[in-house]
């Protein structure tokens, strides 16, 4: 994806792309390392503890990042692009480059991310153990 525009989604307009978002936050979900539903991202952004971040092709959405902030930085909740992974990326750092943030995460089981998220910059630094 060549072209986009990012956009901030205040917490009153999340109606107007909840029907086009919900379906893509159930697959991420689906791949979450905690149990999540949609509407928890919903109300979250409505309580304004979590922000909503469109990339908009034609004014259209093509992907979308839930940034949660945190003492370091900025945590990334939930991604998705119509396009590459890189995309996705790309519009995840550019929110916290924004931001001015020192640290942006992101949790998730995958084990392809291993490969993956170093190319991206991110470094692995937390292990977690059911008890």
């Amino acid at each position: 994806m060549s072209s986009w525009v990012k956009a901030l989604v205040q917490p009153e307009q999340i109606g107007q792309v909840w029907a086009w978002m919900r379906p893509k936050l159930e697959e991420v979900a689906q791949s979450s390392p905690v149990a999540w539903m949609p509407e928890d991202v919903y109300c979250e952004i409505k309580e304004r503890r979590a922000y909503l971040w469109l990339a908009l092709n034609e004014n259209q959405p093509v992907a979308f990042c839930v940034m949660q902030p945190n003492k370091e930085g900025l945590h990334m909740w939930a991604g998705w692009a119509e396009w590459s992974l890189d995309g996705a990326m790309e519009l995840a750092k550019e929110i916290a480059t924004e931001a001015k943030v020192k640290r942006l995460t992101f949790s998730s089981l995958r084990p392809g991310w291993e490969k993956v998220a170093p190319e991206f910059g991110f470094k692995p630094i937390q292990w977690a153990c059911e008890v």
